[in-house]
Order: structure tokens, then C-alpha cells, then sequence
């Protein structure tokens, strides 16, 4: 079956990213399952997966993967981090605005300080307190997972979805059950590392998993009414994980495999989502909640501080972060997005290509 866009991903990591923030609300409730979408946290595992498959995808695209492994592992991470650093950038130097506000122009050596100069290299993982944005965390357990299991996927692409993935993700469940690591809390340190370390691992090698799965989905012929039933039960199970993280009836690994089956379905573009999600603007709104989700913390230790003596209900301060979030969240996806990517970016690329053709024509003349 001919491969399409399938924007629908997209559309959920902006739905993911919103069930985030509302988790993130629980601290206005004054106690951790008073807010909504109290296990809000589960929505990571939905980036981890999708990241482990694009990971497979990138490797089975790529025509140049039996050079070096290791030289062709970092040329992936190296474009990982170049790709997110102006995001992280922007991000971060608007929320050091929200959580310091006018002492960073008194005392500018904060800039440099143990407390944030690690937050921006993504050090995170290794026990920095993250003072900006402690949801980054995320952003560093991705990095240094993929740069564990990009080569051995790289060396061994043909074999490493059917039996090797499998082996590494018994060995780390091995791990996380014999240490107690809890994945869901991933600030603890254990063996070294944060627990966010280890539930990236896990979760990116459902994500390589779901890759072969949906290529096994992609060799099948549906009929019409195959086609509606699985449309039907694609919606139904997303709409049941979402309700799941604010009532928790499903446990943290049996809704990683339920959304790790649900994603293949989507990634196989064989259901109606292909045509409703066919058109890119889901792509760029995906890309707005992914800014939401860089920019919430911050935002929510700005509202806690400034509204810390009015004991203001809830609801009222969840609103407040929501919407808060979601224009500070625009105005980043503007500044990088719209303004230094297809602006600033593709200008210098432009004037980079006239200057190669310029003196090309010199050589030849």
C-alpha cells in the first residue's frame, strides 16, 4: 500500500501536550489528586513512542546507514539537537523571564549560574535541578536514549525491531523491577541516572517495536468495512487513554501497549484519519503544543508567585495557566517557526546556494 501523510500524529501531540499542562495544574490544587488530569504525565509516554518509531523510520530511510555506525549515530543526534535548540533557546530565555523577572537584569550573573547554564545543555538527566522548566527533562532522556539505542538499531536495522529491542526492553523492565525505579516519579535518582532515563528507553523501544508492526499493518489488503472498524476503534482508544489519565483505571504499562498498538494504526495510514488529518496546518499546530510544552513550567511558577497570597480557586488558576501557556506558547512558535526558520534560516541557506553557484560559474569560466 502506497505510503500518505497522516497528520493525525501530529493533531495528538498537540492534544498530548495540552493533558501536560493540565497535569502540571495539580500544584494550584494544594494537593497532588485534586486537579485535572491528575496522571496527565502518562501523555510522555505517547512522545517516547512516536520518537521510537521515527527513530526506525529515519534509519530505514536513510541510504547512507552502512557507513560508520558511530559516525552516522552522531550525525543523528547532532541533527536532533541543532533541530531543537532554537525552540529550547527561545523557550528558555522567555522563562527565565517568568521565574526571575527584573532580578536577571540586577544580577545577570544568573545567566551562568549551576542552576541554569546545565538546564540549557540538557543536563538534567544526570541530577541537575531543572530551575526553568523541569518538564525538559523529557528533552534530555530522549537524547540520551537515542544516542544508546540509535547504533545498535543502525548495526543491526534488519533484526533489531523483531529480537534485539524485545531483549533490551526485557533487560531495562528487569531493571526497573529488581531497583523499584519509578518510572512515573523520573526526578528520583537511581543507578546513577534519573528514572526519566530509563522510562525514555522503555518507551522509545515500544516506539521501534511499533515500527515493525505497522509495516506488518501496511502488507495487508483491508476491505471497506475492515477499514471503518479499525477507523472506529483508532478514535475510541485515543479518546479512552485521554479519559484514563484523569481516572487512571488503566495501569502505566497496559496503556503504554494500548497506545503503542493504537499509534502503529496510525502510523500505517490505512484508516480515515489519512483523509480528515491529510492537511499540514495539523503538522504546525502539533509544532505549537510541542512550544506550550516547553514554556508551561516556567509559566506556572510565575502564576504561583504572583498569586501565592490570594488564594485563588482552582479552576480560576488553571484557566490562568492554560490560556497563559497557550500565548506564550504562540509567541515562541512564532519567533522560531514562522520568523527564524522560514524567514532568518532559509535566507542565509539562499544566499549560502548563490554564493556556491557564483563561484561555481567563476571555476568554470
Amino acid at each position: 500500500m502506497k505510503n500518505k501523510e497522516n497528520y493525525f500524529i501530529d493533531f495528538l501531540r498537540f492534544i498530548f501536550s495540552l493533558c501536560i499542562i493540565s497535569y502540571h495544574s495539580w500544584i494550584f490544587a494544594g494537593t497532588f489528586g485534586n486537579g485535572f488530569f491528575n496522571y496527565g504525565y502518562l501523555a510522555v509516554d505517547f512522545y517516547f513512542i512516536v520518537t521510537g518509531y521515527l527513530m526506525m523510520n529515519s534509519i530505514f530511510k536513510n541510504k547512507n546507514n552502512n557507513k560508520v555506525v558511530l559516525k552516522e549515530s552522531f550525525h543523528f543526534i547532532y541533527k536532533k539537537i541543532t533541530r531543537l535548540f532554537p525552540s529550547l533557546f527561545v523557550t528558555f530565555i522567555i522563562g527565565i523571564f517568568f521565574v526571575y523577572g527584573k532580578e536577571v537584569f540586577i544580577n545577570p550573573r544568573l545567566l551562568l549560574s549551576n542552576q541554569l547554564l546545565p538546564e540549557l545543555l540538557q543536563l538534567g538527566i544526570f541530577g541537575y535541578d531543572m530551575t526553568i522548566n523541569s518538564s525538559w527533562w523529557y528533552i534530555s532522556a530522549m537524547l540520551f536514549a537515542l544516542a544508546l539505542l540509535y547504533p545498535i538499531a543502525l548495526r543491526y536495522k534488519e533484526d533489531y525491531s523483531k529480537y534485539i529491542a524485545p531483549i533490551i526492553l526485557v533487560i531495562f523492565l528487569g531493571i526497573v523491577n529488581i531497583f523499584k525505579v519509578n518510572i512515573n516519579d523520573p526526578f528520583l535518582i537511581q543507578l546513577f541516572l534519573r528514572n526519566g532515563f530509563y522510562k525514555a528507553v522503555i518507551f522509545i523501544i515500544l516506539g521501534n517495536i511499533s515500527f515493525m508492526i505497522t509495516k506488518k499493518i501496511k502488507e495487508k489488503e483491508f476491505k471497506k468495512i475492515e477499514v471503518m472498524i479499525l477507523s472506529i476503534m483508532e478514535v475510541l482508544l485515543y479518546i479512552i487513554l485521554i479519559i484514563n489519565m484523569n481516572y487512571f483505571y488503566i495501569g502505566t504499562f497496559v496503556f503504554a501497549l494500548l497506545l503503542m498498538l493504537n499509534i502503529s494504526l496510525t502510523f500505517s495510514s490505512i484508516t480515515i484519519s489519512t483523509k480528515i488529518f491529510k492537511n499540514p496546518i495539523w503538522k504546525e499546530l502539533g509544532n505549537y503544543g510541542f512550544y506550550m510544552y516547553l514554556c508551561n513550567i516556567s509559566i506556572r511558577t510565575y502564576l504561583l508567585n504572583k498569586y501565592s497570597t490570594m488564594c485563588l480557586p482552582y479552576k480560576e488558576m488553571f484557566i490562568k495557566l492554560e490560556v497563559t501557556t497557550m500565548i506564550v506558547g504562540l509567541i515562541s512558535y512564532i519567533i522560531v517557526e514562522l520568523i527564524y526558520k522560514k524567514m532568518i534560516q532559509k535566507s542565509i541557506v539562499n544566499n549560502k546556494n548563490k554564493k556556491s553557484h557564483m563561484i561555481e560559474i567563476g571555476l568554470n569560466t
